[in-house]
Order: structure tokens, then C-alpha cells, then sequence
């Protein structure tokens, strides 16, 4: 008889993880499958960087609301990140990775539309990084 296992994790930090299936065989008769979550050492980490979403819906249902520049926050010395709208027009910054921005603009939620971000990072290493490119907030 094969069982599985799930083992539930709790993460209380922003980082890279990875989930592996294993299988431990507990007698002839008995196996079980399991998945691990396990990170990557913090060298690792601070040499992935950051990742920014393709979209984020800020409609209130508590999954993907804001949009949130992913990295390690121990590999970031300093981080600016602004957002960009009509090639020109900054409607959110904010220099701490772990405040994203929620959709809104001028007290309601932005349209929905194509936007532009821009990341100035100094990374623990001393490494200056600008990353910019583009995301949709969907609204539905």
C-alpha cells in the first residue's frame, strides 16, 4: 500500500523556495511519498535577485492583491522601486521591498491596464542592479 504524506509549512520570510518530491520506504509493504520545502542557501539567494510578476488583481479577495517586487531582503542593502504610468507619470514609490503597492491611485483602484515598474537595488555584495520592465493589473 502506497500513502501520501503531505507536511504543511508555514514560510515567514520572502525568498526562493522549492518543494522535491521523496519517498520514504517504511517497510516492503508500506511506502510513503513526501514533499519537502527547502530553500537554497542565502549565496544562493542573493545571487537570484529580485522577480517582479507579470500582473497582480487588486480586487480584495486576499490572493495577489499587491504588487510585490520578490527578493531576499538580507541581499538588499538599499531599494527603490516606482511605478510608472504614460511613459512619465510615477504613481507609487516605495524604498522597502516588503511594501508593495495595493492598485490604488488618487483614492481608487488604478485602471486596468498595461504599467511599467523600475528597481534601483544596491545589493550586500555592494552590486548596483536597475531592473525595469512591465506588469498588467487586471481588475475583475
Amino acid at each position: 500500500m502506497k500513502t501520501t504524506l503531505l507536511i504543511l509549512s508555514v514560510i515567514m520570510a520572502v525568498g526562493i523556495y522549492s518543494c522535491k518530491k521523496d519517498t520514504i520506504d517504511l517497510s516492503a509493504a508500506n511506502e510513503v511519498d513526501y514533499y519537502s520545502l527547502y530553500t537554497s542557501s542565502n549565496d544562493t539567494l542573493c545571487q537570484e535577485g529580485v522577480f517582479a510578476p507579470p500582473y497582480f488583481t487588486p480586487n480584495g479577495d486576499g490572493i495577489n492583491d499587491n504588487f510585490f517586487i520578490y527578493g531576499n531582503p538580507d541581499c538588499i542593502n538599499s531599494f527603490d522601486l516606482k511605478i510608472i504610468k504614460n511613459r512619465s507619470k510615477v504613481i507609487f514609490e516605495s524604498n522597502d521591498i516588503q511594501f508593495g503597492w495595493d492598485g490604488s491611485y488618487k483614492n481608487d483602484i488604478a485602471k486596468e491596464d498595461s504599467y511599467k515598474y523600475e528597481i534601483k537595488l544596491v545589493m550586500s555584495n555592494g552590486e548596483a542592479v536597475v531592473k525595469e520592465g512591465t506588469f498588467n493589473l487586471v481588475v475583475f
